[in-house]
């Protein structure tokens, strides 16, 4: 594959690449090195998802072999730069939509001469493989998957558990992590969840649990917008490289993570709170039968 030398760091690309795709790689270059938001659009059908996981992980392999060479994984080199440590580099969070865009980021990460650990996050609806909790959809899926849990009822969790140790601490590693990097698989959603099912392992659990580990995750970006599932996830970006592709979508996203709808009955309750806090309140001051009489005929006969 051509190697060329962008902004001083060799990225690999399967095809000869055209001047267009050589300033878009430049700019996620340049971003990275900078540590700086970079907003980039390019015509539809000009490889721009090649361009973006080409970019990245040469700049990140890019990192590890420079440590590698001064030997450095941490330290300080005397009279030097900082090397970065290998260990401690950021994850490639890589967003889109849908999974099925996802499953098409993979189809494009295959046809280069990276090969990282990559991990999927999807939702119970895509992931869970349980008989029962399966066949159910939204909050009662969610609800039925955690009885069976607490239950100790669902098997591949189970034997997640099992596998973690006694102590239930550890982790079941990443089912490339060990493998030679021509060996890797790169798991899509589908491909995840038929390895998991595979091993007997529930494959929403385990993607959480792995995630850490991983060089590449792959999630849709609304996982990020909101809150409540980042935390729920165990989902900290803080330190990684984000990229959100095909982001026509995000501002929307995000929008509506942030938002919340009220309709007519939600109004009609809140006025029958307010009505019923305000005869409490009433009620509340008016003084007890009898004090009122006697406080005015204490009152006239002072006077």
């Amino acid at each position: 594959m051509p190697t060329y030398n962008i902004a001083g760091v060799p990225i690999e690309f399967p095809f000869e690449a055209y001047e267009l795709q050589l300033l878009y790689m430049e700019k996620v270059v340049l971003a990275l090195e900078r540590s700086e938001h970079a907003l980039l659009e390019s015509p539809t059908g000009t490889g721009k998802t090649l361009c973006l996981l080409c970019a990245t992980l040469g700049w990140r392999q890019h990192q590890i072999d420079k440590a590698r060479v001064y030997g450095m994984q941490g330290s300080q080199l005397a009279h030097g730069p900082q090397m970065p440590d290998p260990r401690k580099l950021p994850r490639i969070v890589y967003t889109s939509r849908t999974h099925s865009q996802l499953k098409q980021v993979v189809k494009q990460l295959r046809m280069t001469s990276y090969r990282p650990v990559v991990s999927v996050i999807g939702s119970r609806e895509q992931m869970c493989i349980h008989p029962e909790a399966s066949k159910k959809h939204g909050v009662d899926q969610v609800a039925c998957c955690q009885a069976l849990v607490a239950a100790k009822r669902c098997r591949p969790h189970n034997e997640l558990q099992r596998r973690k140790g006694p102590t239930k601490t550890g982790t079941v590693p990443h089912p490339d992590m060990d493998k030679p990097n021509g060996c890797r698989t790169m798991p899509d959603i589908e491909d995840f969840v038929a390895i998991a099912e595979g091993e007997g392992l529930c494959p929403f659990h385990w993607a959480r649990d792995i995630q850490h580990t991983a060089e590449v995750l792959l999630l849709p970006y609304n996982f990020l917008a909101d809150a409540t599932t980042r935390r729920a996830l165990g989902l900290n970006v803080g330190d990684d490289v984000v990229i959100f592709d095909e982001a026509h979508n995000v501002e929307k996203v995000f929008a509506e993570a942030a938002s919340f709808e009220l309709n007519a009955l939600d109004f009609a309750g809140a006025a029958r709170e307010i009505e019923f806090t305000m005869r409490r309140a009433e009620d509340s001051e008016m003084p007890a039968d009898g004090e009122g009489g006697a406080a005015a005929e204490n009152g006239e006969s002072g006077a």
